[in-house]
């Protein structure tokens, strides 16, 4: 695989769990993938990504981010690509990245690392992508953020990056957390950690473009958590983007994930989504 990104994580980088947002592994994934296929504009090609979040990153973690092209698929005209983020000093695994780009990607032949792809998360759609905006409360989603697409959130064409999509979502949690908990405040010492996350695009946001997240719980288990983001654009109320998350609970002293009671687990079943089918 080809060396396409070095740097380290800035403490304006890291969130209220003290590691490296997720947005920044976003950005460092695609700093990998436009870097390794040399090729800048590469953004408005992308289908989608699939992460795996494999280690944290903390302040002056230096990282190291790799790029490989695993296969090409003439029916289709996809090119799947991973982008490996590594420790710089002990070669460990931080993080992989699987990208869909339309269009043929050139770069040095790979294969599929085990870290790369679909652990929990399916390699498919949410099956909410067909709704609207008008629509999303209907089936439980709750709207978690909104706003407008700024010009540095933007590549050279005006497409809204990677990153800020997932930035964005990562921004608005809160606002889920309290849908999941009405009333309560988020417990001290504790925190969220993701662990895998399929993000869609379905059209490009742009700059100007208005936009809303609407969100809820999938599945619910004591370890483990799913969670279904869907981004519409305002002015059409089409959707824009999905996405789908796996995450856990986290202790921030022992940094390890926490085991949910029965009155926490009883609280997301009460919000959980329903299934386009079941209405």
């Amino acid at each position: 695989m080809r060396l396409a990104y070095r740097g380290s994580v800035n403490r304006w980088e890291c969130d209220e769990n003290d590691h490296l947002n997720v947005r920044f592994f976003v950005d460092r994934h695609w700093q990998s993938l436009a870097g390794g296929a040399r090729e800048p504009q590469v953004q408005a090609r992308i289908n989608s990504l699939h992460l795996r979040f494999i280690a944290e990153a903390r302040l002056a973690q230096a990282m190291s981010g790799y790029f490989g092209v695993l296969h090409h698929d003439e029916h289709t005209d996809v090119t799947l690509v991973q982008t490996i983020l590594r420790d710089s000093y002990d070669d460990r695994i931080l993080s992989t990245c699987l990208h869909e780009v339309y269009g043929r990607l050139e770069g040095p032949d790979a294969e599929q690392l085990p870290e790369v792809g679909s652990r929990g998360i399916p390699a498919e759609d949410l099956p909410y992508v067909q709704l609207d905006r008008d629509r999303a409360a209907d089936y439980g989603f709750a709207q978690i953020g909104a706003g407008t697409v700024l010009a540095h959130e933007c590549d050279p064409q005006g497409q809204m990056y990677s990153a800020a999509y997932m930035g964005r979502i990562s921004d608005a949690m809160p606002h889920l957390w309290h849908h999941m908990h009405p009333g309560s405040a988020p417990r001290e010492q504790e925190g969220g950690a993701v662990l895998e996350y399929r993000l869609r695009f379905h059209r490009p946001l742009t700059h100007t473009d208005a936009y809303e997240i609407w969100s809820g719980v999938f599945t619910v288990g004591p370890k483990v958590q799913q969670f279904a983001h869907l981004v519409f654009d305002v002015d059409s109320g089409g959707l824009v983007a999905s996405a789908q998350a796996a995450g856990v609970r986290m202790d921030l002293n022992a940094r390890k994930s926490i085991t949910l009671d029965d009155a926490r687990l009883a609280a997301l079943e009460a919000v959980r989504l329903r299934r386009p089918e079941a209405t």
